[in-house]
């Protein structure tokens, strides 16, 4: 398979192409005004900040759409400039100091949200795999593919297997039944309940 063919049957491949040529063309026209005004490492702090948008656009309209959460992670921003200019005309405070400041704080609120997003039924993957929709494997890929290992829904055996370091179960149809912290072993999910396990989040819906 050549590079040719990956840019037209993969689209994660796309998504990541498409991605970086804007976040270039971007980052070129903007860094040279950034870099003459020292205002360099604002770009690092509004990235950081985008990530508390986006968890919050999500649990407000449980969309997905790129375009509504491209809309909360530039309000982020924003917002996060704003609080960094605001610091440092208000206080004190200098400048790199400030955008540390907000960098870390907007990021730890993002990530505390994306762990519990996390958790949701509805906060899967966009499901649409390494190819594109609607486009048919090239045969080396498709030769090449691993077959898919039996599960114990497929054989019969009904264990649920309980991941350890999270507290949470995993049944035979669910996508991280063999993960490697999973080592507790359940008959049914009474028994893994009764042991204080929750079911994950890619197991509430089959």
């Amino acid at each position: 398979m050549n590079v040719i063919d990956l840019l037209r049957y993969s689209y994660a491949l796309q998504i990541v192409v498409l991605g970086s040529a804007v976040l270039g063309v971007t980052s070129g026209a903007l860094g040279c005004f950034a870099v003459l005004r020292r205002q360099s490492l604002l770009g690092d702090a509004i990235a950081h900040a985008a990530l508390p948008g986006v968890a919050v656009v999500f649990l407000l309209t449980r969309s997905k759409a790129p375009l509504v959460l491209v809309c909360g992670a530039a309000a982020a921003g924003w917002l996060a400039t704003l609080l960094v200019l605001g610091i440092v005309r208000g206080t004190r405070v200098k400048y790199d100091s400030a955008l540390g400041l907000v960098m870390a704080s907007f990021f730890g609120f993002g990530y505390l949200l994306l762990s519990y997003i996390q958790q949701l039924p509805d906060a899967r993957q966009a499901g649409r795999g390494f190819w594109a929709p609607g486009a048919s494997r090239p045969r080396c890929a498709a030769a090449t593919a691993a077959p898919r290992r039996p599960s114990a829904r497929d054989t019969g055996a009904a264990a649920f297997r309980g991941n350890t370091s999270s507290r949470v179960y995993h049944a035979p149809w669910c996508r991280n039944y063999d993960c490697r912290d999973c080592t507790r072993v359940f008959r049914s999910e009474a028994e893994a309940r009764a042991a204080g396990f929750r079911p994950a989040g890619d197991c509430l819906r089959r």
